[in-house]
Order: C-alpha cells, then structure tokens, then sequence
C-alpha cells in the first residue's frame, strides 16, 4: 500500500503553494504529510498488520507565480497562489542559469523565490529526501515501510543540466542517492539502536 504523501495536479481556483512532498505542517489541503501519514498507520496499525508500506515521493518540480496582489519580497511555501505547475529538473536548470534553494523548515523542502520574474519553486533534492527518510524510519520505529519514488521522467535523463553548469542536478542523481542510501541503511540490520543524526 502506497501512502500518498506526495501531490501532484491541483484543482484550477484553489492553489496555495507547496512543496512535492512535505515531512510535517502541510500547506495544502488536498496533501498528506508524511508524519500525518505515518500517525495515521500508527493510530490504525491493526488495520495494516502484515501489509507491505511505501511512503511516496515525487521528482518533479513545483513552480508557480504568486497572486498579483502578493507582496513581491514576502512570497513563502503555504501562501496562496495564481498558479502550481509540476516541472522537470532539466527546464529548471535550463532557465534558471543561477539556481540556488534554500531550506523551508518542518516541511523540509527546497524553495526559491525569484523576485524580478514572479515565480517560485520547490523541489526535494538528493538531501531533502534521505532527511525525510531517515527522520522517518527513526521516528517510527515500530512501523515497517518502505519508499516510493513517482515521476522519474522528471529527472534531468539526458544530462541537459551539465551545459548549464548545474551539473549536480544532471542524470538520476535523486534516485541514485536514495538508491545507495537505503542500500546502505539496510545492511545494516542494527541501524535503528544507533545514535543516528539525520
């Protein structure tokens, strides 16, 4: 069973923005975040004995521009907005030559809001996810389950984003680092009594 902790496509006339997928406070009330999700499993946890959990995450982008009356300096993650679109990692390298994000707290995402233009985005980064993932399984120890990564065609595929000069952001390198995480993680059969820092 997939937790749907990820959003996706709006209703037109009732956006308020946020991130693709938020730890904890979600903005938007058509999204789960993951610890309200993960309460819920806890909450109900006879309902899901012996059945298989994946907490989900999308790799697109959020982007969007904010209502025309928004203070132009004052934009954040949760306030109202004209417009949330999912975008790909290669359009954002290839339009914004100088991309820099940074941390919405709680939430934990990757935010920029670019003034002269009137837009913003948020995204989870390589970072953002393995923090969720790890605050998560320390969080509820007692909860089995796993990850699901959604929309991996939103990935930067054809490495567009090496001849931005963002090249961090080129290939899969999300899902090849959640990928070479849990790997790790689960080698490690006593990695839940360790003194862990996400």
């Amino acid at each position: 069973v997939v937790l749907r902790t990820h959003i996706r496509n709006l209703p037109q006339g009732d956006c308020k923005f946020t991130g693709p997928s938020v730890y904890r406070n979600a903005a938007h009330r058509y999204q789960a975040s993951i610890v309200d999700a993960l309460n819920y499993v806890q909450d109900q946890k006879s309902k899901f004995y012996e059945i298989t959990l994946l907490v989900s995450f999308t790799l697109a982008v959020f982007w969007g521009k904010p209502l025309p009356n928004s203070s132009d300096r004052n934009f954040h993650v949760g306030d109202d907005c004209l417009f949330m679109e999912a975008n790909n990692m290669s359009s954002l390298c290839s339009t914004h030559r100088i991309y820099t994000g940074s941390l919405v707290p709680d939430m934990h995402v990757m935010m920029y809001y670019n003034v002269s233009l009137g837009y913003i985005d948020t995204y989870d980064n390589d970072l953002t996810i393995i923090w969720k993932m790890c605050s998560a399984f320390m969080q509820y120890q007692t909860l089995n389950f796993g990850v699901a990564l959604f929309h991996l065609e939103y990935e930067d595929g054809g490495k567009s984003c090496l001849k931005t000069g963002l090249k961090q952001f080129a290939g899969y390198y999300r899902l090849k680092a959640v990928s070479i995480y849990l790997k790790n993680l689960f080698r490690e059969y006593d990695f839940l009594i360790k003194d862990i820092t996400c």
